[in-house]
């Protein structure tokens, strides 16, 4: 039995990796090329303590997603032959002040482990300035993984399993079993009434080339971070504008964000970036991943996952799978 995924970003091919092993004669069409939107542009982190602050579903979805991340990354290393870079790293969250350090005791979601340590004992973490910095907590079991290689191999995957893959061929409407994972252009498919509207949140990133292992976790303070990969390139980020559908770096924003970089890591980051790039994050009117599927049609719905696509990719490829399988039986 076919079934049509519009859009090869992770979500969609971690879908079709899904099917075709399930026995699916899949088809992914793109109006671009693999992975050259969010995915592409994505810092890879996976860091549910630090996107999700209140008890829900996706919560949970998350934490089930980060556990299941190993063996995802192994799976595909094991089938492809790939090198994926995927660590877990742990994330240290600082504060700069009372009314930070106050959300930051905040009653966590049940599965979020988190652990206090001292401003002294931050040293051993990061090299964090600690001048200033009035708290830390320490998640040991956030990690963080390069989106690119993880797409790279799931391509590799996907055709080894004789999924087709179509760039430069975008999806006009649903005819047929078809999974919607086109981001922030799912509204542009037609037949989708009664949808959540999706749109993009554009967003900035910063990268320097720094010695390898010169910053173990992912450090996170209010919205930014920075995280660094294992050949020691360094990835700092970022800000948000809703509805912004240019991809552009605006030089306003990247000042903005340097100068953000300095001040958290000035040991690391007290130069100008090396690059600057931006992404549009694929967000929706529901404010949470769109994750079913449309009642009374073989369409499903896989869009909306904002800045945790990288980190939904494996419960979502999951979920849409069994809906499928459950609707249309196997082959």
């Amino acid at each position: 039995m076919r079934v049509d995924i519009a859009g090869a970003g992770i979500i969609g091919l971690s879908i079709a990796w899904r099917l075709a092993q399930a026995g699916y004669d899949v088809t992914v069409r793109d109006a671009g090329k693999v992975a050259g939107q969010s995915s592409w542009a994505g810092a890879g982190m996976l860091t549910p303590a630090g996107e999700f602050r209140e008890e829900s579903r996706w919560t949970q979805l998350a934490i089930a997603s980060l556990a299941e991340y190993g063996a995802f990354v192994e799976e595909l290393t094991l089938m492809t032959g790939q090198e994926i870079d995927y660590r877990v790293c742990g994330t240290l969250e600082l504060a700069m002040n009372d009314e930070e350090r106050a959300a930051l005791d905040r009653p966590r979601p049940e599965g979020i482990y988190m652990e206090e340590v001292t401003v002294a004992g931050a040293r051993y973490f990061a090299p964090i300035p600690l001048t200033g910095v009035r708290a830390a907590r320490w998640f040991p079991n956030e990690a963080q993984v390069d989106p690119r290689h993880v797409c790279a191999a799931l391509v590799t995957a996907c055709r080894a399993l004789g999924v087709e893959i179509r760039e430069n061929e975008p999806v006009r409407e649903c005819a047929g079993p078809t999974v919607v994972a086109s981001g922030a252009w799912a509204s542009q498919i037609a037949g989708l009434e009664g949808a959540p509207r999706a749109f993009p949140v554009k967003g900035h990133l910063l990268g320097y080339h720094c010695k390898k292992e010169s910053m173990p976790p992912i450090v996170r303070h209010g919205h930014h971070y920075a995280l660094q990969r294992d050949n020691g390139f360094t990835i700092f980020g970022s800000d948000a504008q809703p509805d912004v559908w240019d991809a552009t770096p605006e030089a306003e924003r990247v000042a903005a964000l340097a100068e953000a970089a300095s001040a958290l890591l000035p040991r690391l980051l007290q130069r100008p970036p090396d690059e600057v790039w931006a992404g549009l994050r694929p967000w929706s009117d529901a404010r949470e991943p769109v994750v079913e599927k449309m009642e009374g049609r073989d369409t499903w719905l896989a869009y909306g996952h904002y800045r945790n696509g990288i980190l939904l990719a494996p419960v979502t490829a999951r979920l849409i799978t069994e809906s499928i399988v459950a609707s249309l039986g196997k082959d």
